[in-house]
């Protein structure tokens, strides 16, 4: 009941969230000693290899999450002499970030709604959604990623609501840190930055976004090549091109003449290893050094491509990623083949990580729900909520619901949340792991666009205060 006097005594004050963090911590800790030392999985072998210094730092993955993991490598290696150490004191520090966030989520819940029971459902799906406790201590650069997003959309809502100092400086560390630690992040920040000026955001707000790309563009194209890191390769921000032209090479080679095919090729040498929903296999063997030397070629064939066979280029890239945006997409993905979550170990040479075997019964479980085959993830209607497919559907939702109420303060965290799914539609392939920001932040933008900024009332226990 709102404004009951037993939530008022519970969750105003500090002790409150001290204990929700602890509860959070022991049930996540569950999962990951059933998983102990860690996981290893997909993108962990290339940035250990740089952490290791056996290759240079690259910026295909986040810089600060690389030298992040290679801290913890060392770290390990100087506590325990070596070992997983470093594994363990990566997962453990990560888990203890993501239930603390998540705690800051239920306060802010209370705080917006006033509702002991909105808080108590918040609380609730963090305890009880088995994908959050699996991905807690996942190695992958999205956990954090998700940390820093929702610091970034909560702040967003709250200097939008009302501009303290304290809320500006939040949105920029909150909005850098998260466009360090995804690189395709700031192209959201910049989509942002264009709504404010177009819906006339205060000038503080566009301030702190562009603060937030100028300083972002002054460490990429400044600060990390003087310390000798690498830049990425370009392909990797356009994938959806390529499995747009590698289709049309195999599916419809009559419509292209021979100059185009040999320019597929040239710079596509396995186009023909065309799969639909996954563009690693083409874009693995993309000629970079080609593009770098004349991208002009390539765009003027895509180009040309896309007059030709506008539907069915536009199919196959919404047939890319459409686990993405089709509830009834399959999973696993039979063309794919990658699994609900990745927690198998990767290249074992490098960093020979072996489960210890700990709470087998438990670990068989969260295996389940990585493989997606528990039986309540199949369930009619039910079973929505655990597809590629719910976030995009929740976000449909939350902007009707924003439209419909007219919640300005609310205009820019979906400009936030809309921009990252296009990134997402965007890229090679489909996976939940991508999508787990939504998860982690899914209380948190449903309250916003179901309450308004005149429910927001100060609590007694702020933000400075529970951290403090």
């Amino acid at each position: 009941c709102r404004g009951s006097e037993w939530g008022e005594k519970i969750f105003s004050h500090k002790r409150t969230y001290l204990i929700l963090w602890l509860v959070f911590i022991v049930v996540y800790a569950i999962c990951y000693v059933s998983y102990y030392p860690g996981t290893f999985a997909y993108d962990a072998p290339p940035q250990t290899y740089q952490a290791f210094g056996r290759d240079p730092l690259n910026t295909h993955h986040p810089v600060l999450h690389t030298v992040l993991w290679g801290i913890c490598l060392r770290l390990g290696a100087r506590l325990a002499g070596g070992g997983t150490a470093g594994l363990v004191i990566y997962s453990i520090g990560e888990m203890l970030v993501v239930t603390a966030v998540s705690v800051l989520v239920v306060y802010e819940i209370y705080r917006v709604t006033a509702r002991a029971g909105a808080a108590v459902l918040a609380s609730l799906y963090y305890l009880l959604v088995p994908m959050l406790s699996v991905m807690s201590f996942s190695l992958t650069k999205d956990v954090l990623f998700g940390c820093f997003l929702v610091l970034f959309i909560l702040m967003l809502y709250e200097t939008a609501v009302q501009e303290k100092k304290g809320n500006l400086s939040g949105l920029f560390a909150a909005g850098l840190l998260s466009s360090l630690f995804r690189n395709n992040m700031i192209y959201v920040v910049i989509l942002v930055f264009v709504m404010a000026f177009i819906l006339r955001y205060s000038r503080k707000i566009k301030a702190v976004l562009f603060g937030i790309i100028l300083t972002y563009c002054l460490i990429m194209k400044l600060v990390f090549p003087l310390v000798g890191v690498v830049e990425g390769e370009k392909c990797e921000a356009f994938p959806a091109v390529m499995i747009q032209l590698a289709g049309i090479y195999v599916n419809s080679p009559e419509l292209l003449d021979q100059e185009e095919k040999e320019t597929i090729l040239a710079y596509m040498p396995d186009a023909d290893s065309f799969n639909r929903h996954f563009a690693d296999y083409v874009k693995s063997t993309f000629d970079n050094e080609r593009y770098e030397e004349d991208s002009r070629t390539f765009w003027n064939t895509y180009f040309s491509v896309l007059r030709k066979a506008p539907v069915q280029c536009l199919c196959l890239f919404l047939d890319l990623n459409v686990d993405y945006w089709y509830p009834g997409a399959e999973i696993p993905d039979r063309y794919s083949m990658r699994a609900y979550i990745e927690t198998d170990t990767q290249e074992k040479e490098i960093y020979p990580v072996e489960n210890a075997g700990y709470l087998p019964r438990i670990h068989a479980f969260y295996e389940k729900v990585a493989a997606h085959e528990l039986a309540i993830m199949n369930l009619p209607v039910l079973g929505y909520f655990f597809s590629l497919a719910f976030p995009f559907g929740s976000l449909l939702v939350c902007i009707y619901l924003t439209i419909r109420d007219k919640r300005r303060e609310n205009v820019l965290v979906l400009g936030v949340l809309a921009g990252l799914f296009l990134t997402f539609i965007l890229g090679p392939v489909s996976n939940f792991r991508y999508l787990y920001p939504f998860y982690l932040a899914l209380p948190l933008y449903f309250c916003f666009a179901a309450a308004g900024a005149d429910r927001v009332r100060e609590q007694k226990v702020s933000f400075r205060g529970l951290l403090w």
